[in-house]
């Protein structure tokens, strides 16, 4: 895996952008579908989709995984006529919320049209103008997933978060990359949110989401993927109140020990688990979506 830091002794100098991505000249970026996952994000959404039309490449997609009790589909669906690219709101039911945030991104991927999928928080603390350098960097690598890392920088201010908060998540990383320490080891951050991946190398049926780690989910279970890291700092949420709790931790650790205690598998070896997958996330079809789901910008 290659890093993007540019500290790194044995690296390449190379001229970086105010993100610190290397400056690469494309001649054209292909279309991405960017999977927000949403719960109750209604003050997010205008600057959050404000921001991703400035640098989105023509042809992109946005898609909202809704699981919300407030007006966040509302705002969503008063923006859509005037969006510069198709926006596609599925909005979860109740009973159909299973997998939580990870469960919403899954959802996303199965109905993804670009070639590339990128995941991001709809709080704004992942800006979204590190989209194109995580796309670059994916093709220009040959990687499969192109990972915001929150931990390659030397740096001990990961941004956004409080000392405990920041504590804790580096301790929980530390023990996760340990855990899984062939697949990991030249992973930084496989708990980020924030991270882009080729959807033609994800095998949905293979993944069993549960809450927030779904970056997680995907190294293990696809153990050859090829991966690149970009440096990144959190910044602050925009509005709102994080969805991080005392039981959302648990349910990691119960997600850790399922993965750890299972075998991974690749893109090519979950056969026979659609059926199963299907009935365990409550996760419909991308048949079925129309029917169960409101889908807005087709």
């Amino acid at each position: 895996m290659r890093s993007l830091d540019s500290r790194n002794p044995g690296s390449v100098a190379e001229p970086e952008s105010e993100l610190g991505c290397p400056a690469v000249s494309l001649p054209e970026l292909v279309p991405v579908s960017v999977i927000v996952p949403t719960l109750n994000e209604a003050d997010n959404i205008e600057p959050l989709l404000a921001r991703l039309e400035r640098v989105l490449p023509a042809g992109s997609e946005i898609i909202f995984v809704d699981d919300s009790d407030d007006e966040t589909p509302a705002v969503i669906r008063s923006i859509q006529q005037q969006a510069r690219h198709p926006i596609r709101l599925y909005h979860r039911l109740p009973h159909q919320r299973a997998g939580g945030l990870g469960g919403a991104v899954v959802a996303g991927l199965r109905v993804a049209r670009s070639p590339w999928a990128c995941v991001l928080d709809a709080d704004l603390q992942h800006p979204p103008e590190l989209i194109p350098c995580l796309l670059e960097e994916a093709m220009r690598t040959g990687a499969d997933i192109a990972i915001a890392s929150r931990y390659r920088s030397s740096s001990e201010d990961v941004g956004g978060l409080t000392r405990l908060r920041a504590a804790v998540s580096r301790a929980l990383v530390t023990a996760t990359r340990l855990l899984f320490w062939r697949r990991l080891r030249e992973v930084t951050d496989p708990l980020s949110g924030f991270f882009l991946v080729r959807t033609a190398a994800v095998n949905c049926q293979s993944l069993r989401p549960r809450g927030f780690k779904i970056l997680l989910e995907i190294l293990v279970r696809h153990p050859h993927l090829r991966t690149v890291e970009v440096s990144f700092q959190l910044d602050r949420r925009h509005a709102g109140r994080s969805k991080a709790s005392l039981r959302e931790g648990m349910r990691y650790l119960v997600h850790l020990t399922a993965l750890r205690l299972s075998r991974p598998y690749s893109g090519t070896a979950a056969r026979g688990w659609e059926s199963e997958a299907s009935r365990e996330l409550q996760v419909p079809s991308a048949r079925r979506w129309s029917g169960e789901h409101e889908e807005l910008g087709d």
